[in-house]
C-alpha cells in the first residue's frame, strides 16, 4: 500500500514537471517569436534609413557633379580665352 502511494506520488511529481517543462517551453516560443518580430521590425527600419541615406548621397554628389562640370566649362572657357588673347600679341 505503502509502494502505491509513493508511486503515486512520483507520478504526480512527473506530472508536475511535465506541465512546468511545457509552460516554460510555451514562454521561451513565445519570447523568440517577439524577438523575432522585433528585429524584423529593426531590419524594416534600418532598411528604410540605409535608402533614405542613399538618396541624399545620390542628391548631394549629383548636385557636386553638376558643379565640377560647371567649373570645368568655365576653367575651358578662361583658359580658351587666354590663348586666344596670348595668340593676339
Amino acid at each position: 500500500m505503502e509502494q502505491n502511494a509513493n508511486q503515486d506520488a512520483v507520478l504526480q511529481a512527473i506530472l508536475e514537471l511535465s506541465n512546468q517543462l511545457k509552460t516554460t517551453k510555451d514562454e521561451l516560443q513565445q519570447q523568440i517569436a517577439d524577438t523575432k518580430a522585433e528585429l524584423q521590425q529593426q531590419i524594416q527600419t534600418t532598411k528604410e534609413q540605409i535608402v533614405s541615406v542613399e538618396n541624399t548621397l545620390s542628391t548631394k554628389i549629383d548636385k557636386i557633379n553638376t558643379k565640377l562640370h560647371i567649373l570645368s566649362d568655365e576653367l575651358l572657357e578662361t583658359r580658351a580665352d587666354v590663348r586666344t588673347l596670348q595668340k593676339a600679341r
